[in-house]
């Protein structure tokens, strides 16, 4: 399909944060939770991401389904009208999805169990998706960073309203114990949808709820003061351990 323009793919744009975003690039190839993005880190790295996620012109897609058409084989019955239509509503539906994503998608078919045959619009989303789902998670996420409204608010001590959904899901997957360990008071601070505590909690929550932690738009973070936060809040367990005798 070399006739096709050649438009910026998955692979082309982690080659471009790799140079500034590193961390950024690593998740087009993970499936791990997405690391937290400060606002300013965020609106730069849209700068890059955004025209990636652009969908391809009507003019583009409708070329490369005429050529698609060439190659496969239709549904005899249907009349070149009803194929018309056909194509009109995939060119619609691609439109959902990064032009490089979409295109790809329509260049491959062919090459697929059923590329013989004509796709239908949910053959060809599924193919699209495959080949852009990471791009578009790190889109919204960057996205979601620049606007997250307590990003300027303070830390509290107990969560808000916003947390509710996530700290109730990971309770019914994990239990109260999960969420005493690592979710409560005594470790964490809470800032909207944004989590504060210390190293080790962060890396077992993304590891343990990670899916949850994007599904609600939740961040699992730590710094200094979160840190200081959690040895302030256990230090009486040490005054608590019995003294060993000299």
């Amino acid at each position: 399909m070399s006739n096709l323009p050649a438009l910026p793919g998955q692979q082309d744009l982690a080659a471009v944060l790799r140079q500034s975003f590193p961390t950024l690039a690593e998740s087009l190839t993970s499936d791990e939770a997405l690391p937290y993005v400060p606002p300013h880190v965020a609106s730069r790295a849209l700068g890059v991401v955004r025209p990636v996620c652009e969908p391809a012109d009507h003019d583009d897609l409708t070329f490369a389904l005429g050529w698609l058409a060439s190659v496969t084989t239709g549904d005899k019955a249907r009349s070149p009208e009803t194929m018309q239509v056909s194509a009109r509503a995939l060119v619609e539906a691609l439109r959902d999805y990064p032009a490089g994503a979409a295109l790809e998608a329509i260049r491959e078919w062919p090459k697929t169990e059923n590329g013989k045959w004509w796709p239908t619009e949910n053959e060809l989303r599924r193919e699209a998706e495959a080949r852009s789902w990471r791009t578009t998670r790190l889109f919204t996420h960057l996205r979601a960073a620049t606007n997250r409204p307590d990003a300027a608010s303070p830390r509290t001590n107990e969560p808000g309203v916003a947390l509710e959904p996530y700290l109730r899901e990971v309770e019914e997957i994990h239990g109260v114990g999960f969420i005493k360990s690592y979710l409560s008071p005594l470790t964490c601070q809470y800032q909207g949808k944004t989590i504060w505590t210390h190293q080790f909690a962060v890396e077992r929550l993304r590891e343990r709820t990670g899916r949850l932690l994007e599904k609600h738009d939740v961040l699992a973070i730590s710094d200094r003061a979160a840190a200081d936060h959690f040895r302030n809040s256990t230090a009486h367990f040490d005054e608590m351990k019995p003294r060993r005798r000299a």
